[in-house]
């Protein structure tokens, strides 16, 4: 299946034909079927327009419309990819996703999203881990086309808080994560920040800043100067309220990692 493909046809039905058409379309062989798998039904071979033809998806769809379902989709992936990361569906991530969709997007995305993210889970069993992998591979890429660094460093502060959600850090979750952070041109050190967050050590309020201990202070200025910048609330003033709030949540546990450290240093 054509990663391109699969989009296209999500995007086509979260716009037009409604995403719960095509899941059964997918699954029950109907006529939708070719836009997930990516095969033009008259030739048999790969289907490279990446979408549907008829009135479903065309170029007169409103831009912002597309950008907006395509990043619906992408969020599911990487979020599908976190939270079987551990071979485990736990009901607390499932309950972070689900807030984040009904908190940002319509009831209809909000559901349309959800259907997206358990149709997900399969295809990744079906279809096994190398598809999978080119999959996450591909929407990272269209990710990294899309969105500055400072909204794909907003994004991985997202997918780190469903790592949090059970209460618990896995290992495999992390790595995950790190990897998705190399896949979207991050470094991966920024998952260590993230996780440290609210953490009241003086090692967590290093990692947090993505520094050492033996850093200068103005190393240590100049991080903490680039993470309000990176994480600053206005970034995500177009989103719901619980993504401002959490971006708010964000900053205010930076600027406590900042003061646990002068404190440390004894810094006025």
């Amino acid at each position: 299946m054509k990663f391109l493909g699969l989009v296209g046809a999500v995007i086509g039905t979260l716009l037009g034909g409604g995403f719960l058409g095509a899941i059964a379309g997918y699954v029950f062989g109907s006529a939708l079927q070719n836009a997930f798998t990516g095969e033009d039904e008259s030739s048999g071979q790969p289907n490279t327009d990446y979408g549907y033809q008829g009135d479903t998806y065309s170029s007169s769809v409103n831009h912002q419309q597309q950008v907006r379902a395509r990043f619906i989709f992408s969020i599911m992936v990487l979020s599908s990819h976190i939270i079987k990361a551990d071979g485990k569906i736990m009901h607390s991530e499932m309950e972070h996703v689900r807030r984040f969709l009904e908190n940002n997007f319509t009831a209809m995305e909000k559901n349309e999203g959800e259907a997206i993210l358990l149709r997900l889970f399969d295809y990744r069993k079906q279809q096994g881990e190398y598809e999978w992998r080119r999959q996450l591979e591909g929407v990272c890429s269209e990710l990294n086309s899309m969105f500055s660094t400072e909204v794909r460093s907003q994004l991985m502060a997202y997918l780190c808080d469903i790592i949090k959600a059970d209460g618990k850090i896995d290992r495999t979750e992390v790595d995950a994560a790190k990897d998705i952070a190399r896949l979207l041109l991050l470094n991966s050190s920024i998952v260590d920040s993230l996780l440290s967050l609210g953490g009241t050590e003086l090692d967590d309020a290093y990692r947090v800043l993505g520094v050492s201990a033996d850093c200068s202070d103005a190393e240590l200025r100049r991080a903490y100067r680039a993470l309000v910048k990176k994480y600053h609330p206005d970034l995500v003033e177009g989103m719901g309220n619980d993504v401002k709030e959490t971006a708010k949540r964000r900053l205010q546990e930076i600027n406590n990692a900042k003061e646990i450290i002068d404190r440390a240093r004894a810094v006025k």
